[in-house]
């Protein structure tokens, strides 16, 4: 072996040329590198149908994931799942007054024509069971929330709280504003 800097000849395992004084390169240190090198390219011959397997998996399984969470998010509301809203959401959503059924349509069919972001899910309300609807107006960016009482009769009130931007307001108000969107909630339905 020959030192790179001036050409002279080497000792063998010198670490420094006796002519120069140039660090002569670890000849084994280079070898191991070259090694590791190969075994490398091999592993990687040999594995990329495996890993290109699990990777596949993991992306399928994230996918899925993202999928079923964001049908939860989106699909029906917050009361609801893949699976429709509860029986309570149900009662409330078909619920129609003289307005609204002169108009075809149901409550919640006029609200999810009214607010962006209607979410209708169930709740209890000075100890009975309630459905909550929360949103925002989209006509006039006024958020809203109205409690109803699926399980009324005659005798019991049907609105059990309404507000608009945090302000209570009175159960006539909630009953105003859904006969305020009726004609443009059937309208939008076909059903003018």
């Amino acid at each position: 072996m020959y030192c790179n800097k001036c050409g002279k000849k080497l000792k063998e395992n010198s670490k420094f040329c006796e002519e120069c004084g140039a660090a002569i390169p670890n000849k084994n240190k280079s070898n191991v590198k070259k090694t590791l090198s190969n075994i490398d390219k091999k592993v990687e011959e040999k594995l990329p149908n495996n890993l290109k397997k699990n990777k596949n998996l993991l992306y399928i399984g994230v996918i899925v994931v993202v999928v079923i969470v964001g049908l939860f998010i989106f699909t029906g509301n917050g009361g609801s799942s893949v699976f429709g809203y509860s029986e309570n959401v149900k009662k409330v959503r078909a619920w129609q007054s003289i307005l609204l059924e002169h108009e075809g349509v149901t409550l919640g069919e006029t609200m999810d024509y009214a607010l962006s972001n209607a979410k209708w899910s169930d709740t209890t309300y000075e100890g009975k069971k309630a459905v909550m609807l929360t949103g925002v107006y989209k006509d006039r960016n006024v958020s809203m929330k109205a409690i109803f009482y699926p399980d009324y009769d005659e005798t019991d009130e049907f609105y059990a709280y309404y507000e608009e931007d945090g302000d209570s307001r009175t159960s006539a108000d909630v009953a105003f504003r859904a006969a305020e969107y009726a004609s443009d909630a059937a309208e939008s339905l076909g059903r003018d």
